[in-house]
């Protein structure tokens, strides 16, 4: 869950492309938004 929350919070765009999504601002956004949860709740589990 650790290497996903950083993965999703600094590589976006490839995090984005490897499952071939059409990258949006607000796309980019959520990934963000997901890659900071993801890394809280790795830190808490």
């Amino acid at each position: 869950m650790l290497i996903n929350g950083l993965g999703a919070l600094f590589a976006t765009d490839m995090f984005m492309e490897s499952v071939s999504f059409e990258i949006s601002p607000s796309l980019l956004a959520l990934d963000q938004l997901m890659g900071v949860a993801f890394l809280v709740m790795a830190l808490i589990a």
